[in-house]
């Protein structure tokens, strides 16, 4: 790429996932049939992915128009439904006019005039009028989706939701509703305590697929092509009659040992590969690294449970120290940190159910790393704040601290959004859906990795305390499922279950437990109780990779608890389901207790928060400024270093709550 900072490059706008982007130098010529079916992009000496300015050629009824991003061009407007919208257009001229909807375009058309369009929408469909300055009619046109001319300019009228999305939306809902009653009628009809938790953990995602239903619309207005989301949900209640007997004869320890040296080769293997292959903590820019992290400690796990530390003093210490070893080698190769911690957490549960770990030692632990960080903080900021390692400390520390001068820019914006995003949802009126505006830099992640901040945003404290809610009682199910592969629960009086005593167990145990602490930790982290993690919750995210892997949980969960093989004649030693409930309830209420405690810190934290936070943004050189020292145009090695220095430079950078609500 090239080093001056002053010298655009270009690169396709749309490619196919399959297909590698084009670069043009700045000589370089470009087809026209690139700039009709691909479209350009490039870069701005400031600037990130959302504000780069992109051209596309676009052709309507023989006409050829320039479609890019900038002038207000290529971006949407709400028109109100049943009122008459009036919007006025200035084309290279001065701007006269006594109307709050103006559009103002200079220097990208050879025209010059003023333009009046009215618009009156219904649901499905508009009705528009196109005056000229003297409010001569100059066209008038209706329908569902239309294009209307003024000037050299195209505006395109369109439903926010299609007649056709309509009906394929309101189907989806029907058959979802339907598995969601079949569910409740089979777990109404549970012989025992383990199919009704696998009943209702498939009603609960539903519930939370419910509550993602405004995000889903607002992901789906915002451009991105959602329609495979709603297919992927309708599969994953399909998979409940996926047949049971798949996983029914899978002996993990009669394995060949070929099959574990393969396992070997394929651990080894994605040591070595997975930097290379992944882009934005994406394996080949599309599969989270979490979900690969979290299968190849799967496999990590079944190799060191078979091969190693079986009969050693405290192996399955060492081999917990190997696992999270692994899973920071990848982190750290994959630049995603929220894996290990992931994974950390995920073994931290496994531990305390099973009673290796008691709930003192992890506290102790927690409060030695805690307050190392505090004290590293404390003593050298920066060795603690540069790149990602500011979001241990971002919900903590107001972003306008001093001691944050070697935090990216980018962290502390975003952190400041969520501060007072999350101070105007805790006291003030919370706006109605239609009223919401996502910002440009949120509009990629409001719906995957901030699903929980976007629903509560659109829904309230309703949303928040309804979404509590059924998260509550799916993790509660989750937990009941991760006690019956620790230990064996007399399920009734005459039937015990044993799943510990397989090979099986291990495996499954650390996939609930990575499945239950996914979909807790966005929870806390959204709410700024917990470092934020780029990562997605399943069901709520609008995400196509959460559904399957959410599909491969559901499917070998029901496989393996329904398989009988695990079932036996109960004895009076066994384990009963009813002390089970008791822990777990226990569990639960120190779960809630912590959520409310933080909550209620967060709450005074936030009142206490300015509505405007601002800090003096690090420069390389205070010497220069813009207005000054400003190199000759021949010197071209000047005007570079100069560049570096001073893009992005401003003296005071502020974020404030009436510009960043969501």
């Amino acid at each position: 790429m090239p080093e001056n900072y002053f010298l655009p490059f270009c690169h396709t706008l749309t490619d196919n996932w399959r297909q590698k982007g084009i670069y043009f130098g700045s000589d370089a010529p470009i087809d026209e049939s690139i700039l009709s079916t691909r479209g350009l992009k490039w870069n701005t000496a400031a600037g990130d992915r959302n504000t780069r300015v992109s051209l596309q050629l676009f052709k309507n009824a023989g006409n050829t128009f320039i479609r890019f991003n900038v002038d207000g061009i290529n971006c949407k407007y709400l028109i109100k439904k049943k009122d008459k919208n009036v919007f006025d257009i200035f084309i290279n001229q001065p701007v006269i006019s006594e109307n709050a909807f103006v559009f103002k375009f200079d220097n990208t058309s050879l025209d010059t005039g003023k333009y009046s369009f009215e618009i009156t929408a219904s649901t499905f469909k508009a009705n528009s009028t196109l005056k000229d300055e003297a409010g001569n009619i100059i066209s008038q046109t209706s329908g569902s989706d239309f294009y209307v001319m003024a000037g050299n300019y195209l505006f395109h009228i369109t439903p926010k939701y299609s007649f056709k999305f309509f009906i394929f939306y309101l189907g989806f809902f029907i058959i979802l509703l339907a598995f969601q009653f079949y569910f409740i009628l089979t777990a109404a009809k549970a012989v025992n305590s383990i199919i009704f938790s696998l009943s209702s953990v498939r009603i609960l995602i539903n519930c939370i697929i419910f509550l993602a239903t405004p995000l889903f619309l607002t992901a789906y207005y915002l451009g991105a092509n959602r329609i495979w989301y709603l297919v992927l949900i309708l599969f994953l209640n399909a998979s409940y009659f996926t047949p049971k007997t798949i996983l029914h004869n899978l002996n993990l320890k009669a394995q060949a040992k070929w099959v574990l040296y393969v396992l070997c080769a394929i651990i080894i293997a994605a040591t070595v590969l997975i930097k290379p292959f992944t882009v934005n903590e994406n394996l080949f820019g599309r599969i989270p690294v979490l979900h690969v992290q979290k299968f190849l400690l799967l496999m990590l796990v079944l190799v060191t449970q078979r091969r190693l530390f079986h009969k050693i003093k405290y192996g399955n210490w060492y081999r917990i120290i190997i696992v999270l070893a692994y899973s920071f080698l990848l982190s750290i190769l994959t630049s995603d940190i929220g894996s290990v911690l992931y994974a950390g957490l995920a073994l931290l549960i496994v531990e305390l159910i099973r009673k290796t770990l008691s709930i003192k030692k992890a506290v102790i632990g927690a409060g030695l790393f805690v307050a190392t960080v505090v004290i590293a903080y404390n003593i050298s900021p920066g060795s603690v704040c540069k790149y990602k390692g500011y979001r241990l400390l971002a919900p903590y520390t107001n972003p306008a601290s001093d001691k944050l001068i070697e935090a990216e820019e980018r962290d502390r914006e975003t952190y400041a959004a969520l501060t007072l995003n999350l101070k105007s949802l805790f006291y003030e009126n919370t706006p109605r859906f239609n009223e919401v505006s996502i910002p440009a830099n949120m509009r990629t992640t409001i719906h995957t990795d901030y699903a929980m901040m976007g629903g509560y945003t659109l829904g309230g404290f309703n949303f928040l305390l309804l979404f509590v809610l059924v998260l509550f009682y799916l993790v509660k199910e989750l937990f009941l499922l991760l006690f019956f592969t620790i230990r064996k629960i007399r399920v009734n009086k005459t039937v015990t279950y044993s799943l510990p005593n397989s090979s099986e167990a291990e495996l499954l145990r650390i996939f609930l437990a990575f499945s239950i602490v996914q979909f807790c930790y966005p929870l806390f982290s959204n709410l700024l109780l917990l470092p934020v993690t780029g990562q997605s919750l399943p069901g709520l995210s609008i995400s196509n990779i959460e559904i399957i892997f959410l599909i491969l949980l559901l499917v070998p969960v029901g496989s393996i608890f329904s398989n009988a093989k695990y079932y036996s004649n109960a004895t009076p030693s066994n384990y009963l389901y009813g002390d089970a409930v008791k822990s777990l309830n226990f569990g639960m209420f120190l779960l809630a207790l912590l959520f409310i405690i933080g909550i209620t810190i967060k709450a005074v934290a936030l009142y206490r928060t300015d509505n405007i936070i601002q800090w003096t943004k690090q420069v390389s050189d205070k010497g220069i400024t813009p207005e000054t020292n400003i190199p000759i145009a021949a010197n071209k090695q000047g005007l570079i270093s100069y560049a570096k220095t001073i893009i992005g430079d401003e003296k005071i950078y502020n974020v404030s709550a009436e510009k960043n609500q969501f």
